[in-house]
């Protein structure tokens, strides 16, 4: 079985959904199942990055040159943690802070595919209140990390552009990771119960759409994707 670090980014995560899931993250180390818990605490202005400390997980904070919170977007955290994981494990389960009711059955369930059928990236739909955040935006993902070797390897050829890439997604990473990875090593596994807190509104078409063409617009600049 791969080597799995949990890798959460994370912006004033502290509310009352955020300790729990730490804790339940904590115990899955004490288990065996996961080998570290990585928060990056991308510029929160509460006391996110203590709660973390508190319970035993590594943080990883984005600062300014003055030692300020910097936020920078998620997708720039995520590739913060994946620098600081890539070289140390061969897969990451992404989660994000607000994931509520969270069980170590579910991370086996979301790993297993990568185990047991090859698969390179795992992808699970979860309820949100009376919403469903679908498979293609879930931020519970696992992930074989050779597809993002660009970006832990310093002197990969790519490396740069990636980083650019990553770096300044806001809200397009669950769309950069589906472009990257073949889609024949996709998998959507629906995991019962999973769930994370209530939002109150719904996801416009419209700022989906824009997501998709600013995330799109990126790659393409940086020569990830041919137009």
């Amino acid at each position: 079985m791969r080597d799995y670090f949990i890798c959460i980014p994370s912006y004033n995560g502290h509310t009352e959904f955020l300790k729990p899931l730490l804790e339940v993250y904590k115990s899955t180390v004490e288990s065996g199942l996961i080998k570290e818990v990585v928060l990056v605490d991308d510029g929160s202005k509460d006391n996110t990055p203590n709660i973390a400390e508190d319970i035993g997980i590594t943080v990883i904070r984005h600062i300014d040159e003055e030692g300020c919170p910097l936020n920078i977007g998620k997708g720039a955290a995520f590739a913060t943690g994946i620098r600081y994981g890539g070289l140390k494990y061969q897969g990451v389960v992404m989660s994000d802070d607000d994931m509520i009711d969270m069980k170590e059955e579910y991370i086996k369930e979301i790993i297993k595919p990568l185990e047991e059928q090859d698969m390179k990236l795992t992808k699970s739909p979860y309820s949100q209140g009376e919403q469903i955040c679908p498979a293609d935006y879930s931020g519970f993902r696992a992930v074989d990390l050779s597809i993002l070797r660009p970006l832990y390897e310093k002197y990969h050829p790519d490396h740069e552009k990636w980083n650019n890439v990553f770096d300044t997604s806001l809200w397009g990473l669950e769309l950069i990771l589906d472009v990257i990875c073949p889609k024949e090593k996709q998998l959507v596994v629906n995991i019962q119960g999973l769930k994370s807190k209530p939002r109150g509104g719904k996801t416009t078409h419209t700022l989906l759409h824009n997501t998709i063409a600013l995330t799109y617009s990126s790659m393409m600049r940086q020569g990830m994707i041919n137009s």
